[in-house]
């Protein structure tokens, strides 16, 4: 039996340019997505290896039992699958996560999207694609598989990098932080889980990537380049601001990114001592990401537990 191939790629955390990332915004004369973003230590497992059985098991948060890979229900497995002419039978996958891809907004379908590209490469004997390649091929099969996403989590997941710049001719730059700015950085940042979403993130992208917003998603994209130099000059309390200018451009780009449990959750933070914050991913649920300082954690950490709000331990990938 041919040998397993698994694959490990994590999730991420997106602090600055989420939104602008859809071609169909940074490919327009003149414009440019800037993303500024870390992964983190919370990965997706793919683990495949030939089956006896002639059917094709697929694990995930629900179990197929497909009769051929053209069978499989889970849209991004079979487009990756039959794309690269993967055996028809007698597979067996696994998609393990640290954390449940029910919208956590922390970039699970996209990490996914790269694993399954590196699991069938090395199953096919293909050799290593860059990162460049590796990122947009990814992104390209989510996109065939019917989600209408941006760019934005494929990168980090693929790379392992932090600030990125795209346009309309190719991928221009992709570049690491030091290490030790990365930790001084996610020292001041704490990450909860507010709630279930209220909304389907795949709706609130697909408005966003049809009807974009060029305003706001230039702002969004110089944020991230702001971003970059405060990161770099480390003067950490600008991050707070950059954050919570970035939530209020967001909201712009759908009426239902957030809501009101949402915003109250906000705003309690905020007088608890925060000095911003946004909601990761798409919007209308998951990971509330909030910037405070060492001696405003306990009162924010108090007032987050008191609305049930469990806090996520992580830190760099």
């Amino acid at each position: 039996m041919r040998t397993i191939q698994i694959t490990r790629v994590p999730l991420r955390v997106s602090l600055a340019g989420g939104g602008c990332d859809f071609p169909e915004y940074y490919t327009m004369p003149g414009k440019m997505c800037r993303i500024f973003s870390l992964p983190i230590d919370k990965y997706i497992w793919i683990t495949l290896s030939e089956r006896f059985d002639s059917e094709v098991f697929v694990g995930y948060r629900a179990t197929e039992i497909a009769q051929t890979i053209h069978d499989i229900k889970h849209p991004l497995v079979r487009t990756i699958f039959e794309a690269y002419h993967m055996p028809e039978t007698h597979l067996e996958v696994h998609l393990i996560a640290n954390l449940s891809g029910n919208g956590t907004g922390l970039g699970s379908s996209s990490a996914l999207a790269v694993g399954l590209v590196q699991a069938c490469r090395r199953w096919q004997g293909h050799s290593e694609l860059a990162w460049q390649e590796l990122a947009k091929q990814a992104w390209a099969f989510e996109r065939a598989s019917g989600a209408k996403v941006g760019i934005q989590d494929h990168l980090p997941a693929a790379s392992y990098l932090n600030y990125f710049e795209i346009d309309h001719t190719n991928l221009l730059l992709g570049e690491a932080i030091p290490a030790a700015y990365m930790q001084e950085l996610i020292d001041n940042l704490l990450l909860f889980h507010i709630e279930n979403r209220t909304i389907d993130g795949k709706v609130i992208l697909r408005h966003i990537s049809e009807e974009p917003n060029e305003a706001v998603m230039d702002a969004l994209s110089k944020q991230a380049e702001s971003m970059r130099q405060v990161v770099n000059r480390k003067t950490w309390d600008e991050v707070g601001g950059i954050l919570h200018e970035g939530w209020l451009l967001k909201k712009k780009l759908h009426k239902r990114i957030s809501n009101d449990t949402i915003d109250e959750a906000y705003a309690e933070a905020i007088r608890a001592g925060a000095l911003g914050g946004k909601l990761c991913g798409a919007g209308g649920g998951g990971f509330l990401l909030l910037y405070a300082t060492p001696g405003a954690q306990e009162a924010v950490r108090k007032a987050m537990k008191g609305r049930g709000y469990r806090e996520l331990t992580w830190s760099i990938a």
